[in-house]
This record gives structure tokens, sequence and C-alpha cells, in this order.
């Protein structure tokens, strides 16, 4: 049986919410999503990865919009992380020559990059309405991306 999963991750990666306005974020959740079988809030000092799964399709350049080799992107990723999680270091744009960092990048479906996110499991509603990702941002004082990742 697979998964899917809504992510939703501050754009900026280095945001961390006040703890109350998190677990106001994650009561709003739990009531938006009854059938969740688990809404696990993230938070921590270091900065993840936050992929899409089998939804991942592509990654861009969002200079000149050119598809980035997924050789090149995983390479890139590996050197811009370590044991404690990402630097999101501006990276030279193979394409264009511009300078992006990974969180930057456009990603189709789209992924995120932060310390911290609340993922909601198996939430059985589709995809998030755009009015409740709102909320949520006004909750969490901080405009958000949402991930659907399915395993």
């Amino acid at each position: 049986m697979s998964d899917h999963s809504i992510i939703l991750v501050p754009v900026d990666a280095r945001y961390m919410p006040e703890e109350s306005k998190a677990r106001a974020a994650e009561a709003y959740l739990h009531r938006l999503m009854p059938e969740a079988e688990v809404i696990t809030v993230h938070d921590g000092e270091h900065i993840q990865f936050f992929f899409a799964g089998a939804n991942f399709e592509s990654v861009s350049c969002p200079g000149c919009q050119a598809t980035l080799d997924q050789g090149w992107w995983g390479a890139t990723m590996d050197a811009d992380a370590d044991d404690l999680g990402f630097a999101l270091a501006p990276v030279v744009m193979p394409c264009c020559g511009s300078s992006f960092t990974l969180n930057e990048l456009r990603y189709d479906w789209p992924q995120a990059f932060g310390c911290f996110a609340i993922e909601c499991i198996n939430p059985n509603i589709g995809r998030l309405a755009e009015s409740d990702r709102t909320e949520v941002e006004q909750i969490l004082g901080t405009r958000l991306t949402v991930v659907y990742q399915h395993l």
C-alpha cells in the first residue's frame, strides 16, 4: 500500500515559528483532516529536504527555465548536505551561469527545504484548498510551500 502526505514547509527554509503558532497550526490541520493517520510537526535546527517521492518529475533553473540534469542535481544535493542537513549555499547553474540555492530551484512537483514543517500522512482530502493553505500561513505567520508526497 502506498502513502500520501501533505507537507507544509515555510518558503524561508530557516523560518521557525513560535511553539504556540506551531501548535495552533497543528490543531487546525487536525480539524481539517480528521482522517489523517498522523500529523507530525518537524522542528529542528538543521535544514532537511521534504521531497515529493514518486511525484518528483523534474527540476529546472528559475533564471532561464532550463530543465536541469538529475545527475547534476543529485551531485549538487550531495555537495550541499552534511550530517547536520543542508547549507543551501548558492550554486552556479550549468545552463545560464546564474546563482541560486537548491531551495530556489523550480521543482515539478513542489519540494522544499526547511527546519520546520507539518506533515499530514494519508489525510484523505486530495489537494489542500487554497483557503486552508492561506489560513495555515496566517496562523504560522509565513508563506508556505505545499509538498504532495507519494511513497
